[in-house]
């Protein structure tokens, strides 16, 4: 979901260049399941916009470890300027 996080952030980028990431990243050999990727893509850059559409920061890596007291997530972001 990093990809659509940063996709969202780049209004440059198209649509169809959004799905060739993701057919490239999944592969065109089940179209269905592209299909579905689309739509959650779709849903997510909206809800992303919707409850974060302030924070432009372009995450560059991220690491998720599993530790005693549950996942914790660290994120290494930049600016977009």
């Amino acid at each position: 979901m990093i990809i659509l996080w940063n996709a969202a952030n780049i209004p440059e980028l198209s649509t169809e260049e959004l799905y060739g990431m993701l057919s490239n990243l999944i592969g065109k050999s089940d179209p269905d399941l592209l299909q579905e990727m689309k739509e959650i893509a779709q849903e997510y850059i909206l809800r992303k916009n919707q409850f974060f559409a302030d924070d432009k920061r372009l995450v560059e890596s991220y690491n998720l470890t599993n530790t005693k007291e549950g996942l914790h997530l660290e994120v290494a972001y930049r600016d977009p300027d």
